[in-house]
C-alpha cells in the first residue's frame, strides 16, 4: 500500500513489480471508511493499529513502520 501525500488516496500492488509481475489499482477517498478503486470496486477500510490496516477484507502491513511500532 503506497499513499499519495495530500491527495486522500493510495495505490495497492500485488506481486513483484521489480520483476514486472504485478498488478496495481489506485483508490481514492469516497467518504470514510469507503474508498473507490480504479477497478470499479468500492472497499471499506479499518485500521487495527499504526502498522496494520484491513482493506476490503485483506490485511496490509505498513512497510515503513519500525519494529518498535509493531
Amino acid at each position: 500500500m503506497q499513499g499519495f501525500a495530500g491527495k486522500g488516496g493510495f495505490r495497492l500492488t500485488i506481486g513483484n513489480c521489480l520483476a514486472r509481475i504485478c498488478a496495481a489499482r489506485e483508490c481514492s477517498d469516497a467518504g470514510w471508511p469507503v474508498y473507490a478503486c480504479s477497478d470499479g470496486g468500492k472497499r471499506k477500510m479499518s485500521v487495527t493499529d499504526f502498522v496494520t490496516a484491513n482493506f476490503g477484507g485483506v490485511s496490509y502491513r505498513r512497510l515503513s513502520a519500525s519494529p518498535s511500532q509493531e
